[in-house]
């Protein structure tokens, strides 16, 4: 089969969903790998879809282990937030992401860079302001962290961004972003 024939929606055991942020295939079956072809039918599908998507390797939403393969697009604006009680571990699998930790009042306090050639691995503990963003134009990467997740209570955002319009907070994000690729010599 042709990579460019690999759909998701065609792979046995997984399960659609588009309840979420983004659009999640939850695995149907307990023992469940991941390989090259199941990355390329997500960068298809995702492709196809105009969207970030995720595998999830847990079978719904209230397993108390959540493990997911992410494709994230450059041009995804994700906020800065903090999990009070939980902490998360990223591993890239393709392309290059930046983590950043924010200071209480939005200063960028500290940046952390994940590549397959370099540092690939990076664990982020509880009650720190972090946002991800790609550096490529799409970043796959595995995201563990506790479950079940409760957006309300386990994804907190500072107290003066919630203050914001939209458009001000995109801005933030955007701002933060040329911040760092303008200045990723003194981040890295």
């Amino acid at each position: 089969m042709s990579i460019s024939n690999i759909n998701l929606d065609s792979i046995n055991n997984l399960r659609k969903d588009s309840t979420g942020l983004s659009t999640a295939y939850f695995s149907t079956s307990h023992d469940f790998s991941i390989n090259k072809q199941l990355i390329n039918a997500l960068k298809v599908s995702a492709q196809q879809e105009k969207q970030d998507l995720r595998i999830c390797l847990h079978a719904d939403p209230e397993e108390t282990l959540h493990n997911m393969i992410i494709l994230q697009h450059s041009t995804t604006l994700s906020h800065p937030h903090l999990h009070p009680s939980q902490s998360e571990t990223y591993q890239i699998i393709e392309g290059k992401i930046a983590l950043v930790h924010f200071t209480g009042d939005g200063r960028i306090e500290k940046v952390k860079f994940l590549d397959s050639e370099n540092d690939f691995i990076y664990r982020i503990g509880n009650k720190q302001f972090h946002m991800l963003f790609p550096l490529t134009d799409i970043a796959i990467f595995h995201e563990a962290r506790p479950g079940p997740f409760n957006r309300s209570q386990d994804c907190l955002s500072f107290p003066w961004f919630e203050k914001l319009t939209n458009q001000e907070k995109e801005q933030f994000v955007i701002d933060t972003r040329q911040e760092i690729l303008k200045n990723i010599k003194k981040y890295g």
